[in-house]
């Protein structure tokens, strides 16, 4: 159809972390997949839906992104 008209982002991957012990290596890949692959969906969508002229494009996250719990 080569068209888009919504795009649904869901992703989500929680792992526990200690803030002290946590690895560089470690943070970039939860960045990687909550964040980035999130931001390039979204360009990617957009990209269509800006010559189509029309589409939506709903991001859904965790409750912990804004009240976090221990251990998060």
């Amino acid at each position: 159809y080569h068209k888009i008209d919504i795009v649904v982002c869901t992703v989500g991957k929680h792992e526990e972390f200690n803030a002290f012990k946590t690895s560089l290596e470690d943070w970039e890949r939860m960045i990687k997949i909550n964040l980035t692959s999130t931001f390039l969906t979204c360009m990617k969508a957009a990209e269509v839906m800006k010559k189509q002229k029309f589409g939506k494009i709903i991001t859904i996250s965790s409750k912990m992104g804004i009240v976090g719990a221990y251990g998060s």
